[in-house]
């Protein structure tokens, strides 16, 4: 072998010594994995999965570059990065250290968001001539399209009609009726959940699918051998992926062909369903409040979750609760006698500017929040503060839906149907 030769050789393994070295002592980014769960205007909410983390190592958070936080490395961590500025964006890193880095995470960005408008035009309807008309509950299509439920009473008919259409500028008042045990059936609605103008299911105690004229009927009682079940609220990602809910702790689910009893560990009355898709795990998951003015000792939040496990979210509030919203998870809002906020499994209350009980919470983003209640209140959050609307002191807000700039809350007013319309 020539001299020339044996130096190319000896400089080639050097190389190779080297890069395998240094590849012994990189960062394993496989170990730290970084997700972003939401932003807010002033807040970034992230989560940090550590692979096999051990008793002596740290989890360290830096943003751009910087460690803003420090602490003892676990499994899963979520985390809220707060009094940033509104509309900039930052890049997150974190490392798993003992004495020196073991394991650095992937690095992801995010923009928090800028205050929304609480600019609004109201537009209100009344419908039906009173005798107890009342609307439950509402599904926004789009801007000129949304179904409400409930019961609405004309003089002279003693029967309901249980469904209103709305096309952009009025409200057409339909009847659904569908065959309940051999007999045909029109009853007072009470929830709703629509997907398209087509494909809309409804809460009577039973549960209804339709396509806006025709209906069917689901004995969920007799399907699954249960005759003390009954369902108020329904919620669900797409027509063969529902839940509903209602009285004495019921929980049912439909996957497209079965329906099956979910075991919700309370025999209080769910007054609530609303789902987000997790962006850590890419499942489902379902928030239920419970609690009733009847059984003042059983007052939690359900989580479901992986389709039926049903679990009790940790919580010290004991307050009755009627709605829940979230965007996608952490953080998870509350709403009854009392606005209340969840992150990071701690509660802390909200203070919306007026101690009114409020029956729904909805939203659009973090930064575009409504609430509604008795007397008249509505309220809205644009991720800085809370503005808050009042009409008319005799009206009782039940339910909001949103969509972009359109809002659509309904309730009663002296025993007619109540609608009300903002748009931003």
């Amino acid at each position: 072998m020539t001299t020339t030769m044996t130096r190319a050789l000896l400089l080639l393994l050097t190389i190779l010594a080297l890069d395998c070295k240094d590849k012994g002592t990189e960062p394993t980014p496989e170990r730290v994995r970084l997700t972003l769960i939401d932003t807010a205007v002033r807040e970034a909410y992230l989560h940090i999965a550590v692979a096999a983390p051990s008793h002596n190592e740290t989890l360290a958070l830096q943003r751009n570059g910087t460690t803003v936080m420090t602490f003892a490395a676990v499994a899963d961590t979520n985390i809220a990065d707060t009094a940033l500025t509104q509309t900039t964006t930052y890049l997150y890193t974190a490392t798993v250290q003992t004495h020196e880095t073991t394991g650095k995470s992937n690095t992801i960005a995010a923009q928090t968001l800028a205050p929304t408008s609480h600019n609004f035009t109201w537009q209100t309807f009344l419908l039906g001539d009173g005798n107890g008309s009342a609307l439950y509950d509402v599904a926004l299509i789009n801007d000129t399209l949304a179904y409400a439920v409930g019961e609405i009473y004309l003089s002279g008919d003693p029967r309901p009609y249980n469904l209103a259409k709305w096309d952009g500028l009025q409200w057409e008042l339909k009847r659904v009726s569908y065959i309940f045990r051999g007999n045909l059936v029109t009853v007072p609605m009470r929830g709703i959940s629509a997907f398209s103008a087509t494909d809309i299911w409804l809460a009577s105690g039973d549960a209804v699918h339709g396509d806006g004229s025709n209906w069917i009927g689901y004995d969920i009682r007799t399907i699954v051998g249960n005759q003390g079940l009954a369902f108020y609220r329904c919620w669900g990602l797409n027509t063969s992926n529902m839940y509903f809910v209602g009285p004495l702790g019921s929980i049912a689910y439909f996957n497209g062909t079965t329906w099956l009893q979910l075991e919700s560990g309370t025999s209080t009355q769910i007054n609530d369903a609303w789902g987000v898709v997790n962006p850590v795990t890419g499942k489902e998951e379902v928030y239920c409040p419970t609690g009733s003015f009847f059984t003042p000792g059983d007052r939690r939040v359900l989580k479901i979750s992986d389709g039926m496990r049903v679990d009790s979210l940790a919580s010290p509030l004991r307050r009755l609760l009627d709605a829940a919203w979230t965007g996608s998870g952490i953080p998870l809002y509350v709403a009854g006698d009392g606005v209340f906020l969840r992150v990071g499994g701690s509660w802390s209350a909200v203070d919306i500017g007026a101690s009114i009980y409020t029956n729904d919470i909805r939203g659009n983003t973090l930064n575009d929040i409504f609430v509604a209640g008795d007397f008249g209140m509505i309220g809205h959050f644009n991720g800085e503060n809370w503005q808050l609307f009042f009409e008319d002191m005799n009206r009782s807000y039940y339910t909001i839906a949103t969509k972009e700039d359109v809002v659509v809350i309904v309730g009663e007013v002296s025993s007619r149907g109540l609608v009300t319309i903002g748009r931003r």
